[in-house]
């Protein structure tokens, strides 16, 4: 019992020694992403750059933790290539994001890799969703050493008994640098916390079993070992932030952002469309019996989700006939790139279903259904 106990004390005596970051330093990544940056955003990526580009930027969702994250890889740009693993609905955001933050990076060098066909080439940033890289990641690993990883959403990879996070694990041995980008970084839940913290830094912590016998308050039962509870919370918080994880929460930077403004756009009733099969089938997923917790909140976000799309056409038609630009412009990107619609967490890109580009703001169009 005392190995557990000694783990956690070991990390907080012997940290590894953080590298001072100067101004200057800063100064070495793309002139145009830096110019970007906020004043908090410039310190999440002081933050990486001081752990030497192995950390967890937790940072709350619309913060910009893409921007502080290709802030870090690109002043590692030596240790390139650079894997990007996402969802697979936010791929191309990633893309938009090199394009326009990294214009240095030519385009012919990135790569979008969409079926296990796809050719990586001589690509030295190649973006892949989760599903692909757990069904093809040990063939790139053949045909390319990844010495600088990014996993958006990191808390896909919450069990290390799964096999995108087996697969996840052979990259992080290989790359020197590993940066883990996650807005729910399951504080509460330590036992999902254990991959992600050992990604980053696998001696932290010695095996899963130590770590849930010191923070998951483990209990042996008749069958196995319980790993589903919590303890020691106070101590593992502090161990976060002061080794491995920057968070910071909208109310924390509220006085460096914009003010929010909100307007009302009324769209044609008559070209909502009120049910579909995909709705069906998520209200179905809803009425499951015994469905609860993450599960029921992601057949909720489904659902969610397929409401947006089924005012898609009602969107497309306002946006020919008005000009919503000034709706949706981000102060936290200020990109002049296509009107995007989010159906929540799932980005739709309207331009490709209209007669006419519709130029604006990158930002988020909220539509409730009421």
């Amino acid at each position: 019992m005392a190995s557990d106990c000694n783990n956690g004390v070991k990390t907080f005596r012997n940290p590894k020694p953080e590298v001072e970051v100067t101004d200057d330093e800063l100064l070495k990544i793309d002139p145009e992403l830096f110019s970007h940056l906020m004043v908090f955003q410039k310190e999440g990526v002081r933050f990486g750059l001081s752990k030497c580009g192995r950390c967890l930027l937790a940072d709350d969702m619309g913060l910009g933790k893409t921007i502080q994250a290709l802030g870090i890889m690109h002043y590692y740009r030596g240790d390139w290539p650079l894997l990007i693993v996402c969802p697979s609905s936010v791929r191309y955001d990633w893309l938009e994001a090199i394009q326009t933050w990294l214009p240095t990076i030519p385009t012919h060098h990135v790569e979008v890799m969409t079926s296990g066909k796809d050719d990586i080439g001589d690509a030295r940033v190649l973006i892949t969703s989760y599903d692909l890289m757990s069904r093809y990641g040990k063939q790139w690993l053949t045909q390319k050493s990844f010495g600088a990883v990014i996993m958006d959403e990191s808390h896909f990879l919450k069990s290390f008994k799964s096999a995108r996070t087996k697969v996840a694990i052979l990259f992080f041995k290989q790359a020197k640098r590993v940066l883990l980008l996650s807005g729910t970084p399951a504080l509460s839940r330590p036992a999902e916390l254990y991959t992600q913290i050992a990604a980053i830094d696998p001696k932290a912590f010695g095996s899963f079993h130590d770590f849930g016998l010191r923070y998951c308050a483990a209990v042996k039962t008749n069958w196995a070992w319980d790993y589903s509870g919590s303890s020691n919370m106070v101590e593992l918080h502090l161990l976060l932030e002061k080794r491995f994880m920057i968070r910071r929460l909208k109310s924390n930077v509220i006085s460096e952002l914009p003010p929010k403004i909100r307007e009302l756009v009324i769209l044609s009733q008559d070209m909502i469309k009120g049910t579909s099969s995909e709705m069906k089938g998520c209200e179905k997923a809803l009425n499951v019996q015994g469905l609860r917790g993450i599960e029921r909140r992601g057949a909720l976000l489904s659902y969610y989700c397929a409401t947006g799309k089924a005012k898609l056409p009602a969107i497309v038609h306002k946006a020919n006939m008005d000009d919503l630009a000034h709706l949706i412009w981000s102060p936290l990107t200020g990109l002049d790139l296509d009107f995007m619609k989010h159906a929540h967490s799932t980005p739709l890109n309207i331009t490709r279903l209209t007669d006419r580009p519709i130029r604006a703001r990158l930002g988020q169009l909220n539509i409730k259904m009421r």
